[in-house]
């Protein structure tokens, strides 16, 4: 019966938490290794973060460069036609100019996106 009542407070007592099995050293490395795993996972998560942005960058610049090379061919079909007009606006110079500072922009545009994103 004495050691059933002493079996019994020894379980109150670990419970309770009058009794202490690790040391103060052990919980602070435990604490330690919990905020470096938190760390290491929080880093992880930003690096996929990052790699996401990257390829939506990649997929949008890639949209552009092929609508930059289809307004190229348009243009080029335009100074064809134009060419064979004789009653033409524009001269060819300036209609090329013209192409090559929309083409100016274009590039702008997706380098301000790049670095807003």
């Amino acid at each position: 019966m004495f050691l059933i009542c002493n079996g019994i407070l020894a379980l109150i007592f670990q419970t309770s938490g009058f009794i202490r099995n690790s040391n103060p050293k052990e919980k602070n490395e435990y604490e330690r290794q919990v905020t470096a795993e938190a760390q290491v996972s929080t880093i992880k998560e930003n690096v996929e973060e990052k790699g996401r942005q990257n390829l939506r960058i990649r997929a949008q610049t890639e949209e552009i460069g092929s609508e930059i090379d289809d307004l190229r061919q348009e243009l080029e079909l335009m100074d064809s036609e134009i060419e064979e007009d004789d009653s033409e606006l524009l001269s060819v110079d300036e209609l090329n100019q013209k192409c090559e500072d929309f083409i100016v922009k274009m590039k702008q545009g997706i380098r301000m996106n790049s670095i807003i994103s």
